[in-house]
């Protein structure tokens, strides 16, 4: 496993940039065309690239939309701190092993929760 922090969502899609797919869109439209193309591209594509719109109607350059940013199993991996060329499968299990053993120690290190006392 890999611990991966990011600052900010830019340094999540220059990441993920560097280990998957992705593509840029300039001149969409944001009403009808960056919606339309989202969804096409996640329902027909099995493992979709992240889309990237820039120049968008209506906006100044550098006003950008991302989506799709976690939809392949590579971006996934990155964002949850796993090895991106991992199968998805043996990704699960880890994040299941990983996942369970700090909410287990959260769970420990956390105080019981307080009683509310009513005083009318």
């Amino acid at each position: 496993m890999t611990e991966v922090v990011f600052d900010g969502l830019q340094e999540f899609i220059d990441a993920a940039m560097e280990v998957d797919e992705w593509r840029l869109i300039e001149g969409a439209a944001w009403n009808e065309e960056i919606g339309a193309l989202t969804e096409a591209v996640a329902e027909l594509i099995d493992d979709p690239p992240m889309l990237i719109f820039d120049r968008i109607v209506g906006y100044p350059p550098g006003y950008r939309v991302v989506s799709l940013p976690m939809a392949s199993a590579r971006r996934a991996a990155l964002a949850l701190g796993l090895r991106s060329r991992a199968r998805p499968k043996s990704s699960c299990a880890r994040w299941r092993r990983r996942s369970s053993v700090t909410f287990s120690q959260s769970r420990r290190s956390r105080s019981p929760p307080a009683r509310s006392c009513r005083t009318s």
